[in-house]
């Protein structure tokens, strides 16, 4: 598949050659340093680590609860640990190999930066220039684009790649359809906002093509002409883009309803932003909504004025990457609207970045770079502010770099390897504000275990998709294993009862199972702890004054022993209904029996559901709650709350049948 059909392969390749080397250069005192990774880049190594039975087909996690739509960037880092790291040695540790694979990585989408802008400018000079000039720009702006391992910095440059190629098929071209394929793919892969972000694009662009080329036939999209003419390179780039949705579809058959379902529950349950909130967070990327405003405004003249210049042959491939631009701000203003869940995060949209940055780059292509006496100067003074821009910006540690290394994991991981007992270790961790730092330890050691090859603990209470599904404590396990209630340690330290053990400033109190429930009616109210301590094990907010709210699709309750042949549970819940014609639907099911069903509306808010049940062992009694109606009372427009709600629990009572 010739991605760069038409181009010089010796100036690209040197190209890439000079980038890869210079980025290397600047970099590998930090790529060469021993490293023992925590927090998201620790999950990310969960994950990666199923890549050698090749059983990954699902993305880095979302912070808001799924997983996103495919693993093609885990895939790039993972190859890069096992090749640099497990194979030829070349790093100190398996995060070095992430690191070498992400300087491929990005020189890749440079050269192919290059690459388009040689199509559009026609002149490789032009083109060097204009590069170098955006990636000092990059570099200034946020340097960590260049060897940063975040996700949120890993699309930048397909991103880049991905506007520049969109302009070359709105005028009508399709020298950078596969390029263009390949960039979606690997931006849909890292986030599911590409897919509708991408959508708008194409949409636009569409739209501009057809008005700009409606009566050129072998270039309008529309036109049978343009697909008999590019039917085999559209077929490919079609089959490029469709393997990188292969994953989410075994995904989808594997655990039905799939990842989609989960992107479509949070876009019923996120409120959109005003348009005001919307332009006040994209604007921020230009340095102000005045900034943003001008600039937008100057686009749209350079557009309308050029209209006439519009099929010229370098004309309309310059104003096509304007079109571009624009587009690509349509599609981020609308999911700034629509998909940001939180415009204060500035992270959120870093890809964005670009846009603000090719702006000026395009403004030189504008001009055709004819004002330029000296070319020979150009190409000289191009090569050095990019050599220069690398070895200066670049050579400096990613803000993020103090997760890439967690010495201490190795004394927790020992502490609580020693503590584990039989199979897996049963943490509760604490949903308060102390979550945040254990989460962090908690991950390094997850993947530090994995790495050893022991699958160390599971999380009951307040697991995050981040510890992947396969972290998440099975029933059997809350029920037999070594338990321990996680929570940061105190200062000073408190006396530690027998089964207790503190590590890297993280106390384990091992859990106490009561020897048995006294049957009867147990409310919510004055049992807080009870609740909390006990009989809650996952999907529950902390109880609250008199109930406990379901913050999950499926949440658990684990009755200790019951002294009792047979009974019938009951629940009292009550449903979380925003409006009028609001509805929930409930299904409750004890000890992995067939579940009862029970919807509540607005008539009928709050029931007893009564569940009979077997017990002839005297164990436990384990609950299971689905519940796919979760609402949010931000998205509903009634407060600030953010966190989605199911049915509340207002107490369970347990009586011989």
């Amino acid at each position: 598949m010739e991605v760069f059909a038409g181009g010089k392969y010796r100036t690209i390749a040197i190209f890439f050659i000079i980038i890869f080397l210079a980025l290397l250069v600047s970099s590998w005192r930090i790529i060469s340093a021993h490293y023992v990774e925590a927090s998201d880049f620790a999950t990310n190594t969960l994950l990666i680590m199923r890549i050698k039975s090749f059983s990954l087909w699902i993305g880095n996690y979302s912070r808001v609860g799924f997983n996103h739509p495919g693993p093609a960037l885990l895939y790039v880092l993972g190859l890069g640990e096992f090749i640099f790291f497990n194979g030829l040695h070349l790093v100190a540790s398996p995060l070095g190999g992430q690191l070498l694979a992400v300087l491929l990585y990005n020189s890749f989408w440079i050269t192919a930066l290059f690459v388009g802008m040689i199509r559009i400018s026609r002149a490789p000079l032009t083109a060097l220039m204009v590069v170098s000039v955006f990636l000092l720009l990059a570099a200034w702006v946020h340097y960590e684009f260049f060897m940063g391992l975040w996700f949120p910095d890993l699309y930048f440059f397909p991103y880049v790649v991905m506007v520049i190629s969109a302009a070359r098929l709105a005028a009508g071209r399709t020298d950078m359809l596969y390029m263009l394929a390949l960039s979606a793919g690997f931006l849909m892969n890292g986030h599911v906002s590409f897919i509708p972000m991408l959508g708008v694009i194409f949409i636009l662009l569409c739209l501009y093509n057809i008005a700009t080329y409606h009566s050129v036939a072998d270039r309008c999209l529309i036109r049978r002409a343009f697909f008999a003419q590019n039917a085999v390179t559209i077929g490919i780039s079609v089959l490029i883009l469709f393997l990188f949705f292969v994953p989410a579809l075994i995904t989808t058959i594997n655990e039905f309803p799939g990842p989609f379902a989960d992107y479509a529950k949070f876009g019923r349950q996120h409120a959109p932003n005003s348009v005001s909130a919307a332009w006040g967070f994209i604007s921020q990327y230009w340095g102000g909504k005045r900034y943003m405003l001008v600039a937008m405004v100057l686009a749209v003249v350079l557009l309308v004025g050029s209209a006439r210049s519009a099929r010229k042959e370098n004309g309309g491939d310059v104003r096509a990457l304007l079109a571009s631009l624009v587009a690509a701000t349509g599609s981020v203003l609308f999911y700034a609207r629509y998909g940001v869940d939180d415009v204060s995060q500035n992270y959120i949209c870093l890809f964005y970045y670009s846009v603000p940055l090719l702006f000026p780059s395009t403004l030189l292509l504008w001009h055709d770079m004819q004002w330029v006496t000296g070319k020979k100067v150009v190409y000289a003074m191009a090569s050095v502010a990019l050599l220069g821009e690398a070895c200066i910006h670049v050579n400096r540690v990613p803000d993020y770099a103090v997760f890439y290394d967690r010495p201490d994991i190795a004394n927790l991981y020992q502490a609580m390897e020693q503590h584990k007992g039989q199979g897996r270790m049963v943490l509760d961790t604490n949903n308060g504000p102390d979550w945040p730092p254990i989460w962090i330890s908690l991950t390094g050691v997850d993947a530090y275990a994995l790495r050893k090859g022991e699958d160390l603990f599971c999380v009951n209470k307040n697991w995050h998709i981040s510890f992947t599904k396969e972290g998440r404590c099975r029933s059997e396990e809350v029920a037999h294993n070594n338990r321990y209630k996680v929570e940061r340690a105190p200062n000073p330290l408190p006396a530690l009862r027998p089964g207790d053990f503190e590590s890297d400033g993280i106390l384990f109190r091992r859990y106490v199972d009561p020897s048995a429930f006294a049957v009867g009616p147990l409310p919510v109210a004055g049992h807080n702890d009870e609740y909390d301590d006990y009989l809650l094990a996952s999907g529950w907010s902390k109880a609250e004054e008199g109930f406990v709210w379901m913050m999950a699709s499926e949440a658990r309750i684990t009755v200790p022993p019951v002294q009792l042949d047979s009974g019938i549970l009951t629940l009292d819940l009550g449903a979380y209904l925003p409006k009028p014609d609001s509805r929930q639907t409930v299904s409750v099911s004890v000890n992995g029996a067939p579940p009862v069903l029970a919807e509540f509306t607005m008539s009928a808010s709050r029931q007893q559901i009564h569940i009979p049940f077997d017990n002839p062992t005297h164990a436990g009694i384990d609950v299971r709650l689905v519940d796919n109606d979760l609402m949010s009372p931000a998205a509903s427009g009634l407060s600030s709350d953010t966190r989605t709600l199911g049915v509340s629990l207002y107490g369970l009572d347990v009586q011989a049948r």
